[in-house]
């Protein structure tokens, strides 16, 4: 990994950090002025407590600790937001809040690229991991001991012959988009010895 940006981001076993997910980039450094109700709804989804989390960790403001009464206030809001429908009518997924310094009342002067996972390919994980690294994040190994993470493979043949051809078919689809790894090494900040490491992985 000498070199490189860090290790692929495949699926599963995983931690990042909410910046990373929240579309900015390590140059970033936040927001300078508080967004808009609006806004934030837009881009973060129908959640207010959510979204004023999300407008926190843009801005950089450390969060106090959480006392036990509000607890069952943010497993209610943790419940809404793993909804399958949350992300509907909010930017998950898509183009984020793109405003710049001047233009209305409350603004990021950060781009927020995309939120959340990338869409658009049947392998997601490997668009959203060298989507993340094009932005100029690095990623890196940890081993905690116990594990973290437990997975499980497909149970037998034919199951494992659905997943190696939706993988197939998806690291295809990537090298066929404006987020391929050449597209992202001349337009964006993935290295080039990490961007032949993701051409391997598609080819």
């Amino acid at each position: 990994m000498v070199g490189f940006q860090g290790p692929l981001y495949g699926g599963t076993g995983c931690f990042h950090r909410r910046k990373v997910i929240y579309g900015l980039s390590p140059d970033d450094n936040g927001i300078t002025r508080k967004l808009s109700k609006e806004a934030l709804l837009q881009t973060f989804g129908r959640s207010m407590e959510f979204t004023k989390s999300a407008a926190k960790i843009l801005s950089g403001i450390k969060t106090s600790s959480i006392g036990p009464k509000i607890i069952s206030s943010y497993i209610e809001t943790a419940y809404q937001v793993a909804g399958c429908d949350y992300e509907y009518g909010s930017s998950w997924g898509r183009e984020g809040i793109q405003l710049l310094s001047g233009l209305c009342k409350s603004l990021f002067v950060v781009r927020v690229n995309k939120v959340g996972w990338m869409y658009g390919s049947t392998t997601e994980d490997v668009l959203t991991g060298h989507t993340i690294h094009g932005r100029g994040w690095k990623s890196t190994f940890c081993s905690p001991n116990p594990p973290a993470f437990h997975g499980c493979a497909p149970p037998g043949g034919p199951a494992t012959m659905i997943q190696q051809k939706r993988w197939a078919t998806g690291l295809l689809e990537i090298l066929f988009t404006p987020k391929n790894p050449f597209i992202l090494t001349l337009n964006g900040k993935l290295q080039f010895r990490q961007c032949l490491a993701y051409t391997c992985v598609t080819l």
